[in-house]
């Protein structure tokens, strides 16, 4: 289930704070239209400075990096959130939940599991090849959160992780179906 709005395709957020010659180019919508990527990021004018909507962790890295490179030190970046909402029919906070892949050598398959294990992830597939290993699964955006550099770590950044927006679903705070966890709104 998605809500009504295109942003909500985008489900990770950072508020981005531009000081000095950066707050005039920020009012001027055109340079973050132009750096904006719809289906990974959007970069959009909020208040005083502007928001970063992304699709996973790597497109709000690729958002921070081309909005440094644009503006260098006159932008800040404030704390990435997961975007939450309320569904109007049923009355509920709905979260995202992403479908994840995970490609990565075989001997590094046992960490790999386990940090998603211990991230409350469904494991859907497994696939073992002589050399390397697939993992497919869907996790809640709050528990998938610094996964990457977690996976990079455990690898020697051997690893690749995918992951992108399945569905919003009745957040709990369970989480993902036997999980305990937390989320953020």
């Amino acid at each position: 289930m998605f809500a009504d709005d295109l942003l909500d395709r985008l489900p990770l957020r950072q508020c981005v704070t531009p000081t000095g010659e950066a707050g005039v180019a920020f009012a001027e919508r055109k340079l973050l239209d132009w750096l904006s990527r719809p289906a990974q990021f959007q970069i959009t004018r909020y208040g005083e400075g502007g928001q970063i909507h992304a699709a996973s962790e790597a497109a709000l890295d690729e958002a921070r990096s081309l909005l440094r490179d644009a503006y260098g030190e006159l932008i800040s970046f404030g704390q990435p959130v997961v975007h939450t909402w309320v569904c109007p029919r049923e009355e509920q906070l709905m979260e995202p939940i992403m479908q994840l892949r995970v490609e990565a050598s075989r001997a590094h398959v046992l960490p790999v599991l386990g940090e998603l294990k211990e991230r409350n992830a469904d494991v859907q597939e497994v696939e073992l090849e002589p050399d390397r290993a697939v993992l497919r699964g869907e996790i809640r955006l709050a528990e998938l959160l610094g996964y990457e550099r977690t996976v990079e770590g455990l690898t020697g950044e051997a690893a690749h992780v995918v992951s992108r927006l399945a569905r919003y679903q009745p957040a709990t705070s369970g989480g993902m179906p036997g999980a305990g966890s937390w989320w953020q709104s």
